[in-house]
C-alpha cells in the first residue's frame, strides 16, 4: 500500500471518485503507479510514501472494543474469502468494528448484502480513516502469485497470516461470505423456473465456475469437462450449472448432457 497525495485534483483510477488537491490517500501499489502515469501527463508529479510508519498490523490481538481495516485486493473470489477470514473474527469478537475496503467498482458486490460482519468502503482510503483505526490487515500478495503444485490451503494460510491457529476454527466456519438479498434469491428462483429446474433433497443443484481469474485457479478446458462428465454420471437425478463470461465460455465445450445447463452472464450475486 501506498500514502499519495498530489497539487491538483485527480480522479481515482478512473472512477467518479475524486481526490481533492493536497488530500493524502492510502491506494494500492498498483493504483499509486497509474495516479502518478495520469498526474504526469498534466506535469505533475504526485508525493508517494510507503505506510510503513503508519501500519498497525493485526496479528491475533484481542478486537472486542477495537477497530480493524481490512484490504484484499480486486479479485472477487479473494474478497468472499477474505470475507470469510473476517467473519470468524467477528464472531470471535462480536463487540469489534471491521471495515473492509473494495475497488469502487465493486462496492457493488456487497451493496444491499444482508447480515455482513463488516462495513464495506470503496478505495481510496482516507488517510485520516487509516489513522483512526487501530489495527490494520492487509492481505496483498497471499496467494494469488503462487503457482506451486504444493500449495496450501488457503483458509490456513489466510488464519494464521491473521494470527489465528488454524486448527481453532472448525471446518464448517472455514466458508466464504456470499453477499445475497431477497431479491438475488428471487432471481436465482425465477432462472431455475424458466427452466423447469426443482432442487430436492437428494437431487443437487451444483453451481460449477468453468474460469476463474488466472489459470492456476481454474480446471483446463478438458479436465473440466471430463470433471463435468462424472459429475453428470454420479447425480444422474441432479442438476449442474455451469457459469462463465461469454467471452471465456468459448475456451470451453460443455458437455451435451439433459442434467447440464449454462448460464451466460449470469450476476455474480443471482449465480
Amino acid at each position: 500500500m501506498k500514502l499519495v497525495s498530489a497539487n491538483v485534483e485527480t480522479c481515482y483510477n478512473d472512477s467518479s471518485v475524486r481526490i481533492a488537491p493536497g488530500e493524502r490517500v492510502v491506494v494500492p501499489d498498483w493504483a499509486a503507479q497509474a495516479m502518478a502515469v495520469e498526474l504526469s501527463k498534466q506535469d505533475e508529479h504526485p508525493r508517494i510514501s510507503g505506510v510503513g510508519d503508519y501500519i498497525r498490523h493485526y496479528c491475533g490481538q484481542d478486537l472486542n472494543g477495537q477497530s480493524l481495516l481490512a484490504w484484499r485486493g480486486c479479485g472477487i473470489g479473494d474478497q468472499l474469502v477474505w470475507a470469510g477470514v473476517l467473519r470468524i473474527l467477528k464472531r470471535r469478537y462480536p463487540k469489534c468494528q471491521i471495515d473492509m475496503y473494495v475497488h469502487p467498482e465493486y462496492c457493488q458486490i456487497w451493496d444491499g448484502a444482508e447480515d455482513l460482519p463488516f462495513v464495506v468502503w470503496g478505495e481510496p482510503i482516507p488517510f485520516e480513516d487509516w489513522q483512526a483505526i487501530d489495527y490494520h490487515l492487509i492481505g496483498e500478495g497471499l496467494c494469488e502469485a503462487n503457482r506451486e503444485p504444493d500449495q496450501p490451503c488457503v483458509w490456513d494460510s489466510h488464519l494464521a497470516y491473521a494470527g489465528v491457529d488454524p486448527a481453532s476454527v472448525p471446518a464448517s466456519e472455514k466458508r466464504p461470505v456470499v453477499p445475497m438479498s431477497a431479491a438475488d434469491r428471487a432471481a436465482a428462483a425465477e432462472w431455475l423456473d424458466r427452466r423447469c429446474i426443482t432442487p430436492e433433497p437428494g437431487r443437487p443443484l451444483i453451481l460449477w465456475h468453468l474460469g476463474a481469474s488466472t489459470p492456476v485457479r481454474s480446471y483446463r478446458p478438458d479436465r473440466a469437462a471430463e470433471a463435468l462428465e462424472l459429475l453428470a454420471d454420479a447425480y444422474p437425478g441432479g442438476t449442474i450449472v455451469t457459469i462463465g463470461s461469454r467471452r471465456g465460455l468459448k475456451e470451453y465445450e460443455i458437455p451435451e448432457r439433459p442434467n447440464i445447463w449454462t448460464a451466460v452472464n449470469l450476476h455474480i450475486r443471482t449465480a
